[in-house]
């Protein structure tokens, strides 16, 4: 029997995922909130079962694909530019380092 209430690093565990990829998707509302019990952060495994059931199902999966797809397009966007100023900076150590020094 799963635990009842999980701390991040368990649910990351138990989703094969990194805690940073929970806390992402949880931000972009891709998997539910977490709890406080005490003064800890918890989440529900029934919640998330659940969530991830709906998700296989229906209108939950739709939202999910459609908010994953925004993400891909926003980070595909192709690489950022280099800033201008350091654009051939260390051009200067081509030669030293192909064997091509001066006296």
């Amino acid at each position: 029997m799963a635990a009842q209430f999980m701390r991040l690093e368990t649910l990351a565990k138990a989703l094969d995922m990194s805690p940073r990829h929970v806390r992402d998707y949880v931000a972009r509302g891709m998997l539910p909130s977490s709890h406080r019990v005490g003064d800890e952060e918890r989440w529900s495994w029934s919640e998330v079962d659940a969530w991830i059931k709906a998700s296989q199902s229906g209108s939950l999966r739709d939202e999910f694909e459609a908010r994953l797809s925004d993400v891909k397009a926003s980070t595909s966007a192709g690489p950022r530019p280099r800033h201008p100023q350091r654009q051939g900076q260390n051009l200067h150590i081509l030669p030293a380092l192909s064997g091509d020094r001066e006296g």
